[in-house]
Order: C-alpha cells, then sequence, then structure tokens
C-alpha cells in the first residue's frame, strides 16, 4: 500500500505594511458648546452660557426673527414662561367665544371668573 500525501496548499506569504509612517494628525480643540437648542411644537428654547431663553418658532412668527426672552435661571422657568402665554392666549380665545356666544359671565360655561371692573376707583374709605 502506497500512501499518496497531499499536497497541502500553498500559502501566501502576509504583506507588511509599508515602513513609511504617517505624521499623526494634531488633536482637534474640543470646543465649548455655546448654546444649546431645543424645538418645541411652537417654542424655541436655548440655553445659553448666562440661562435659558425662549422665543416662538420660527413657523409661527411667518419668517421673522423671532425676539428672545430671559434669562431663566431653570428649565422650570423657561417651561412657566411658555405655559403663562399659552394660558393667555387660551383665556382670550375662550373670551372672544363667550362674547360671540353671547354667554353670561355668571354661567357655567364662562369658565372664567368674572374679572373686577378695573374702571372703577374705589372710595377712600371702602375697604373692598
Amino acid at each position: 500500500m502506497t500512501t499518496d500525501k497531499k499536497s497541502s496548499p500553498a500559502i501566501a506569504p502576509l504583506r507588511s505594511r509599508p515602513t513609511a509612517t504617517k505624521a499623526a494628525k494634531p488633536a482637534t480643540p474640543v470646543r465649548e458648546p455655546v448654546q444649546f437648542r431645543y424645538l418645541l411644537a411652537q417654542w424655541v428654547c436655548e440655553r445659553r452660557n448666562d440661562g435659558w431663553y425662549i422665543a416662538k418658532s420660527w413657523t409661527s412668527s411667518t419668517g421673522e426673527k423671532p425676539k428672545w426672552e430671559g434669562p431663566f435661571a431653570l428649565p422650570q422657568d423657561a417651561s412657566i414662561a411658555i405655559a403663562r402665554y399659552l394660558c393667555a392666549e387660551l383665556s382670550n380665545r375662550h373670551q372672544s367665544k363667550v362674547r360671540f356666544s353671547r354667554v353670561e359671565p355668571t354661567d357655567s360655561l364662562s369658565g372664567l371668573p368674572p374679572l373686577p371692573d378695573l374702571s372703577i376707583s374705589p372710595k377712600r374709605g371702602d375697604k373692598s
């Protein structure tokens, strides 16, 4: 019996990398962020070095440059400022609908407490 040795496949020699070394790139300096911007549905909140700022978004301000308000110390303060604007808008819309529908201020549909008439000044002796 003869044993045939199978020839092993030829192994290609490994190629080494070129011996020339590339100069290392200088480290890119890390830039401190100046601001962070968060886009909400109709508002833009921005964090700057001195605090939080809010403005109506560009789409809701008809392409005009936004009017920034702030700085607010905390994001909660900026959120409360936005909530005040939304509350005023809701109140104005509701009051116009109530006037249009001729709902009496004492009716439960009015939804708002009757506002005092500020055009009448209280008398000096009156404590109310």
